[in-house]
């Protein structure tokens, strides 16, 4: 509650993860919406997590080349215009923008706890660490029922613009909040 930077380092964190578990829950319907046959299923898992890895592995290279304040701007704007491109593009290649999304999953996630790692003292770590996985799984619990009424009640389509939407707010203010502290 003192820490402004790390208070917002963690709605950022929560809001990057409510975007990454939305894409998995929902990326199993939008592959049955595409009409891929179930038989790739799996195919397209072990690629999008493996695209995941291999981001996560060299997140370090980024970090170098890209401070914090561009970087979450950066990747929100990716995140967000991908959602949008999800929703509009009822075709194959909608699954490029799923694969994008899982590449700045890969990026974003390690970074996220390495500056929160960084704006905590040892001793309380562990809980600050914990206090973030609350907040994106609180955060997620808030927000999924809410989707998944919308997919269903309307089109997955809608969803995806509505999480676009929710994901933009909350990262945009909380990295705009970060680049004022």
């Amino acid at each position: 509650l003192r820490n402004k930077k790390l208070r917002w380092l963690i709605v950022f964190s929560a809001s990057m993860g409510v975007a990454t578990l939305s894409i998995a829950w929902f990326s199993q319907p939008l592959f049955k919406n595409l009409e891929v046959p179930i038989i790739y299923f799996g195919i397209l898992w072990a690629i999008l997590n493996a695209s995941a890895g291999i981001t996560s592995f060299n997140s370090h290279v980024i970090n170098r080349k890209i401070n914090l304040k561009k970087l979450m701007f950066i990747i929100t704007l990716g995140i967000v215009f991908s959602f949008i491109a999800i929703g509009a593009i009822n075709h194959l290649f909608a699954l490029i923008f799923v694969l994008i999304i899982y590449l700045l999953r890969g990026v974003i996630t390690p970074l996220m706890r390495t500056y929160i790692n960084e704006e905590t003292s040892s001793n309380k770590r562990a809980t600050v660490l914990s206090i973030r996985s609350f907040a994106i799984r609180v955060s997620f619990a808030i927000t999924a029922p809410f989707l998944g009424y919308i997919a269903e009640a309307y089109t997955l389509n809608y969803a995806f613009y509505l999480l676009a939407f929710i994901v933009c707010f909350f990262a945009m203010w909380s990295a705009y909040k970060i680049s004022n502290t």
